[in-house]
């Protein structure tokens, strides 16, 4: 069983992969990448730059997407959709994804349910919709023709369906029958998460009855699984509720995906604070915390939001690392960074720095700032040999106790290129402050000689 995903036992609060504890890191363009085109350039583009990580979403909304279910193609219900019948095309294009992936070693989350497939606009054309399928209708599932408010507000029955909600027995068949589609799929592969859905508002009744579905499936089929579910916010206050209580049920959870810590309503202090509180939280047991989705870009829609540029992306990508996460994964344009070129330039540099400290062995250190202000500077350390400092807005920092005093090689790395000025060798004093030109987000590596 080594070959297979699973939390380490070294290092529990990260992933172990064909025997061997890993950090996963990743960025793509989309969230459910099974569906795009170009899909094996891609993820060579993301293997090279060291990337091992994706998400896939089971979604279906955007433009050249198909769906998991077959059309009549005559007769008088000619173009409706029929959910007794598959699509080919859905999950061939699904296993294609699974195949690419285990031949890169790629670890690949799934996302069972996301709410913004069957709300607003994609839920007026969408299968699961009665007015579009010959299936069922509206008076046998109590699902409207259409949801136009937010999915936040909860009000789409097509997630109440379980027996501790709704009990809708009808829908709730066929739901199964999609989620056992699926895993008559994705068990065959080691390099798979599983996450019930897509920032849920909802009573956690209703992940926690396809949590101990999908393992009960998994059992009967001989093979592991290991799922969880993502919780959205208020993380600009502080720890949701249901996170909190994810901690107290490791049964339920064992790992957890904190992705809306990187939502760009959240600041980068309460980013900082909030990571504060995950790595006082997750002790005991440890378990791996990951990032699924890193957002914050130039082309974010909304300027006004605290977040909203490249510097922020970068910048939470590396607070999630060097404050302890398992995973970081740049979420897609326009809400991250994706697999653009600075994207890329941050996963090589993991790459770089893993060659001289692992990221399970740093602690972060959340009250040293270095003399600069709250947020613009941040350490990570091992003992008193290596130091990771990031400097989202460059310049130069304090040692103030960062590391004992001696003789350091320090590498300045550029986080938006990838660029390194090449290491130097210098004897630093406890007062000693170290020079980093340019206004870039920055990561210093000093290490002791």
């Amino acid at each position: 069983m080594e070959a297979v995903l699973q939390p380490s036992a070294e290092h529990p609060g990260y992933w172990s992969y064909r025997g061997e504890t890993t950090l996963l890191v990743g960025g793509s363009r989309e969230d459910n990448l099974f569906q795009i085109d170009g899909l094996q350039t891609h993820l060579d583009t993301l293997a090279r730059a060291g990337g091992n990580y994706i998400r896939n979403t089971m979604s279906d909304r955007d433009e050249g997407n198909v769906y998991a279910f077959d059309r009549c193609t005559g007769g008088a219900h000619v173009g409706k959709y029929d959910l007794d019948r598959w699509n080919p095309e859905y999950w061939r294009r699904f296993t294609t994804l699974l195949d690419l992936c285990a031949e890169r070693n790629i670890v690949v989350q799934i996302e069972l349910w996301d709410r913004f497939d069957v709300s607003r606009e994609p839920w007026r054309s969408h299968p699961w919709n009665p007015c579009n399928n010959v299936t069922y209708t509206e008076e046998q599932t109590g699902l409207a023709p259409e949801y136009p408010e937010h999915p936040s507000t909860n009000l789409q029955p097509f997630f109440h369906t379980v027996p501790a909600m709704d009990d809708n027995a009808l829908l709730r068949g066929y739901q199964e029958r999609f989620v056992d589609k699926v895993l008559s799929i994705s068990l065959r592969y080691p390099n798979v998460l599983y996450c019930m859905n897509n920032e849920t508002h909802e009573n956690p009744t209703w992940g926690s009855y396809w949590l101990d579905y999908i393992r009960r499936r998994a059992h009967e089929a001989g093979a592991p699984v290991i799922a969880t579910d993502m919780f959205d916010g208020p993380w600009e206050t502080g720890i949701p509720q249901a996170v909190l209580d994810q901690f107290r049920t490791p049964e339920i959870y064992p790992f957890i995906d904190v992705s809306q810590i990187n939502a760009w309503r959240c600041t980068t202090e309460r980013h900082i604070l909030n990571l504060r509180s995950l790595c006082e939280l997750n002790r005991d047991p440890k378990r791996p915390l990951n990032c699924t989705k890193v957002y914050n870009s130039d082309t974010l829609p909304d300027r006004t939001a605290a977040r909203h540029t490249d510097r922020d992306g970068i910048t939470a990508f590396w607070l999630n690392l060097l404050g302890g996460c398992a995973s970081a994964r740049f979420h897609r344009p326009p809400h991250g960074l994706g697999l653009s070129a600075k994207a890329q330039a941050s996963i090589r540099t993991v790459r770089e720095v893993e060659k001289l400290v692992r990221f399970w062995e740093l602690r972060p250190d959340f009250d040293w700032t270095g003399g600069r202000g709250a947020t613009e500077a941040f350490l990570a350390r091992t003992g008193d040999e290596t130091a990771l400092v990031l400097l989202p807005f460059g310049g130069g920092f304090e040692l103030r106790g960062a590391l004992p005093e001696g003789r350091y090689g320090i590498d300045v790395r550029d986080l938006a290129t990838g660029g390194s000025e090449g290491v130097r060798t210098t004897e630093l004093h406890a007062d000693a402050r170290v020079e980093v030109q340019g206004g870039e987000p920055t990561l210093v590596v000093l290490k002791r000689r």
